[in-house]
């Protein structure tokens, strides 16, 4: 009779830790796409840029991304951020540290291939990290928006993306 108590306790406690983690990933661990189409010709028009703000001195956290159907946030476990010098990129991919040099001219931005530590993360960070350097990697244009926003325009398979950053306070070097 004790087998049998503890058989069905053990599938009682999997099934709990079961809905446990479905009821996180609903309550903001998982990955959320927000419903909000991106019109691939505003991306391509300058949003009322500040011309007097330039990329170097500045840092930024990734708020939103994605391409012309979906814009979604990070993970909420994560932080993608760009810190821009004269001609680098340092920040957080999600899980490791990048670095690329970049060459800005008129808005325009070309981004080298970014260089990262390997440190060992879930999955799905890694896979947010990756995609992350690949569409940095693939910049074309920037603007700082009046909004106090970075955004940058990338290359997709399908068109054109967007990552949109806030600032944040500059780290200490």
């Amino acid at each position: 009779m004790n087998r049998f108590k503890a058989f069905w306790g053990f599938w009682f406690i999997l099934i709990g830790i079961g809905l446990g983690l479905n009821t996180l990933s609903r309550s903001g661990w998982a990955e959320e796409p927000i419903n909000q189409e991106i019109n691939e010709e505003e991306l391509l028009e300058t949003p009322l840029a500040i011309p007097e703000i330039s990329l170097p001195g500045t840092s930024w956290r990734l708020i939103l991304w994605g391409t012309s159907n979906q814009l979604k946030q990070p993970l909420s476990r994560t932080e993608i951020t760009a810190n821009f010098t004269q001609n680098k990129i340092t920040g957080s991919g999600s899980c490791n540290q990048y670095n690329t040099s970049y060459r800005e001219d008129n808005n325009r931005l070309t981004v080298s291939p970014p260089a990262s530590t390997r440190k060992a993360c879930s999955l799905d960070i890694i896979q947010q990290e990756a995609a992350y350097l690949r569409a940095l990697e693939r910049a074309e244009s920037y603007a700082i928006t009046s909004q106090q926003e970075l955004r940058i325009s990338f290359k997709t398979d399908e068109g054109l993306g967007v990552m949109i950053f806030a600032p944040q306070a500059i780290p200490a070097l």
